[in-house]
């Protein structure tokens, strides 16, 4: 489980750095496909940032019960933190782009 580890982290550290420079302004690392009906981009920008932010927190934590968890409730644990994650993702393009596409 010590190589999962290994790769949820890197897969949470590259998450940030995108969720911070996306909370930052940097739209243009969205597809534009996805913010193209959006009215406020600096608000689209902050809420994506967040979610991504969050997500990413999810994962690290997913990491660590890795270490101390058996398999099974692992397997648990990050279908759970991705649900988790990926719902704040999908709610913020639903408010700000109208819909989820």
């Amino acid at each position: 489980m010590i190589l999962f580890s290994i790769i949820l982290w890197a897969v949470a550290l590259a998450l940030f750095i995108i969720g911070y420079l996306v909370f930052g302004g940097r739209e243009g690392l969205i597809h534009s496909y996805h913010t193209n009906k959006v009215k406020d981009h600096g608000g689209y920008c902050k809420a994506m940032g967040k979610a991504l932010l969050l997500l990413s927190l999810l994962l690290i934590l997913c990491g660590v019960l890795a270490l101390v968890l058996p398999a099974q409730w692992v397997t648990v644990a990050v279908f759970v933190c991705l649900m988790v994650g990926v719902i704040p993702i999908i709610l913020v393009q639903k408010r700000f782009n109208g819909s989820i596409m």
